[in-house]
């Protein structure tokens, strides 16, 4: 994360990079890198903003029939962490559009918050699923899956 944290571009490279090695099985390919490139972007733009500085991070791609999957196993600060995992479990199982409309009206701090907009919106306009699950370390699973009607609109 050290990396990533001093060389913010770094992150849009490595999603472009991402984007460009998966995107190949895609019938529709340029279409495709597009979305994975501004899907990982701000999946990762998020993770980094709320890991700690000196923290691993893994990130791993894995292609079903239903989507394609990211799965990163990364750190957040204490301070965030409840805040994180609470967003993540809100967004699944509430009205996307109304959800989405309230981030747009409401103020947010900047005082170390993650992006929570960027994350409705990988939600909201890209169907991306998200799954949270917290290890006995300090790590955190977090998976989205881009469905894979996500691909052939």
């Amino acid at each position: 994360m050290d990396d990533l944290h001093q060389e913010w571009e770094r992150c849009n490279m490595l999603a472009n990079y991402l984007a460009a090695y998966v995107s190949c099985q895609f019938a529709r390919q340029e279409r495709a890198e597009n979305l994975i490139s501004t899907i990982i972007n701000e999946f990762l733009e998020s993770l980094i903003r709320l890991a700690p500085e000196h923290s691993d991070f893994f990130l791993r791609c894995t292609q079903f029939e239903k989507g394609l999957q990211f799965s990163a196993r990364h750190r957040v600060h204490r301070k965030n962490r409840a805040a994180y995992l609470d967003f993540l479990a809100e967004i699944n199982g509430q009205d996307v559009e109304e959800h989405y409309l309230q981030l747009l009206a409401t103020e947010i701090p900047s005082s170390g918050h993650f992006n929570q907009l960027g994350l409705m919106m990988l939600r909201h306009d890209f169907g991306v699923h998200f799954t949270v699950e917290e290890e006995d370390t300090h790590y955190i699973h977090t998976q989205i899956l881009i469905p894979t009607r996500e691909f052939v609109k």
